[in-house]
């Protein structure tokens, strides 16, 4: 029978540290999770405020450009009826020299 050495078995190391130590790092990595937590509600109450306020402003006065639908369904273009005559580059020539 082969005998089993002691490299071949699974060891398992289990990490040791004092009560003392593992309630520091307890407390230390809680501080680190409320300070995110207060620096994350804080920028929300500036942005969110903000967001609303722009929305607001934009719905009022921000009618600068009119969208495709705000007009209803697509009517016909408009046609603007002219005269219109072609120019040859000579007579554009002699126009813009005078």
């Amino acid at each position: 029978m082969s005998q089993s050495n002691s490299s071949d078995r699974v060891r398992v190391r289990l990490l040791r540290m004092s009560p003392w130590l593992a309630v520091l790092m307890a407390v230390a990595l809680l501080a680190i999770l409320v300070t995110i937590a207060i620096v994350a509600f804080g920028v929300f109450l500036i942005v969110f405020p903000t967001l609303v306020i722009a929305g607001a402003l934009f719905r009022l006065f921000g009618r600068g450009r009119v969208w495709p639908a705000d007009h209803g369904p697509v009517s016909h273009p408009t046609i603007i009826e002219g005269e219109y005559r072609v120019i040859g580059t000579k007579r554009l020539d002699r126009d813009q020299s005078d």
